[in-house]
């Protein structure tokens, strides 16, 4: 009899401290604070399903160093555009390692409610969040979605034409680290005809080093022809996942 009071009493606690974890979670979201990386793990898994308006959804995963890092750069941005979020539904369930804390999550943003799932467990002595499972609708309409495999230090260009002004969201996957270029048609051309000197200014609308395995940027484009290009920086062949948005 013992052993299995023992045991209830030890699956309560478990329980009570995923509940504290969870509050302590929903405070530091509200408040838009970079305090919330600290309650993941560093072996956190981290995934969402970004479900778009055409029907069609991708899965991501992330490390839980990068989602640290974007949680902590995106956070000013969130409070600017009031991303909040409520909760409800929410359920404790024990699994063999910890406490699985299972929600519905309405996000008044952009008005929908999807599943969203933590998982919590115990790390060197401190209740921490070991896995995140989400997903999200993006009203963006995606109109390039492309993959291709890219010898180290080597290129992979893509054009891209605006038929009208407007926003566009970039985004890039490596697995290894890697530059994205956004240029315009003529700023390529020159480029390609080694003809740096002939590239004029505003033409090159960005170039930057990646070090995550995600880049993703919006950027305000003019009608016209513009190229994406993308670099492996590594020494090994990667694999580059390109995604292009509207932004609604």
């Amino acid at each position: 009899m013992l052993p299995f009071l023992l045991v209830q009493l030890s699956s309560a606690a478990d329980v009570e401290m995923a509940k504290t974890l969870f509050e302590r979670y929903l405070q530091l979201e509200r408040e838009f604070s970079p305090e919330t990386a600290n309650l993941f793990a560093d072996d956190a898994m981290i995934q969402n399903t970004r479900i778009y308006s055409d029907g069609s959804s991708n899965v991501i995963r992330v490390s839980s160093k990068d989602y640290k890092r974007l949680i902590r750069s995106e956070l000013p941005r969130l409070k600017k555009s009031g991303h909040t979020n409520d909760y409800s539904a929410i359920t404790f369930v024990l699994e063999d390692d910890g406490v699985r804390i299972n929600a519905t999550r309405f996000n008044w943003l952009g008005n929908y409610s999807s599943p969203f799932s933590l998982k919590t467990a115990l790390r060197e002595g401190k209740w921490l969040i070991v896995e995140e499972i989400s997903e999200t609708r993006n009203p963006d309409v995606l109109f390039l979605r492309q993959s291709r495999k890219v010898p180290a230090r080597k290129e992979w260009y893509r054009e891209i034409a605006a038929r009208k002004a407007g926003r566009v969201r970039i985004r890039v996957g490596s697995e290894q680290p890697f530059s994205v270029t956004l240029l315009t048609e003529d700023a390529f051309k020159a480029l390609a005809r080694k003809r740096k000197g002939e590239v004029k200014p505003g033409e090159v609308l960005y170039s930057l080093d990646c070090q995550d395995s995600i880049f993703e940027k919006i950027t305000e484009l003019g009608t016209g022809n513009y190229y994406i290009l993308m670099e492996n920086q590594s020494d090994y062949e990667v694999e580059f996942k390109l995604e292009c948005f509207e932004v609604r």
